[in-house]
């Protein structure tokens, strides 16, 4: 069995939660004993590298169907990373954007980089496509005004932001804030009409107050400061009821 092939089964029982450590310990084994009896060295420069571009080099395997497969860590996006020389700084490095950028290709800044064949550790430069998501976002921008839309047809109204929530969405992850500085922006960047909620619309737009009593001519009062409040509340404050 080839190397690529052995490559793969190691990582199918590294995904498999049932897996035996043991037996993908001898997967390991088995592939680096054919990487090398096939003339690679898997292990050559893979700390001590002085560049981020040998670390990065010494870090790739092939792999099936013409993929260039990373063999290091992966960040909490799954995308491929390696940390670079304490002498360069030590951050840690997007290895699909480093491939990217040092094979010529101009990238906008905060933009995921997956890959088109599905393989979650390719770095094969041509497998490689910049998304228009930002990085941390789950939606592009024409996609949040999509669902936005959607519940709002759903609904029957412009959605809350309480409505939002309950279905399933995020405010962070899904870059309301980001895109649109807020959730009354979105509303109206998706073409609906915000509504107000009932606690924050003037009492004489209300059938009722906060305390439940009836909204009437006859039980407002002006507070002297072009306002109205409850004349009930306010004379049941004063009975201390």
């Amino acid at each position: 069995m080839s190397a690529a092939a052995l490559w793969d089964a190691y990582q199918a029982l590294k995904a498999d939660p049932d897996a035996l450590p043991v037996l993908r310990g001898k997967a390991w084994e088995a592939w680096f004993a054919q990487a090398i009896r096939e003339g690679h060295d898997p292990s050559r420069l893979r700390r001590d590298a002085p560049t981020i571009d040998a670390r990065i080099d010494a870090r790739i395997v092939e792999g099936l169907d013409g993929c260039l497969i990373w063999d290091g860590s992966m960040s909490r996006y799954d995308a491929p990373q390696v940390s670079a020389p304490y002498s360069l700084g030590g951050q840690q490095i997007n290895v699909r954007r480093w491939l990217l950028k040092r094979s010529g290709h101009d990238l906008p800044p905060n933009r995921r980089v997956s890959a088109v064949c599905g393989q979650l550790r390719c770095v094969r430069v041509d497998h490689l496509r910049v998304e228009e998501r930002h990085w941390g976002r789950r939606s592009t921008k024409e996609e949040l005004i999509a669902k936005l839309q959607v519940l709002a047809l759903h609904l029957g109204h412009a959605p809350s932001q309480r409505e939002w929530k309950a279905s399933g969405q995020q405010m962070t992850g899904e870059g309301v804030s980001y895109y649109f500085g807020g959730w009354g922006p979105a509303l109206v960047a998706a073409g609906l009409t915000p509504t107000v909620p009932v606690s924050r619309r003037p009492l004489t737009e209300r059938s009722h107050c906060l305390h439940g009593h009836p909204v009437t001519p006859e039980t407002l009062e002006s507070n002297g400061h072009g306002t109205f409040r409850c004349r009930t509340c306010r004379q049941a404050r004063r009975s201390g009821s």
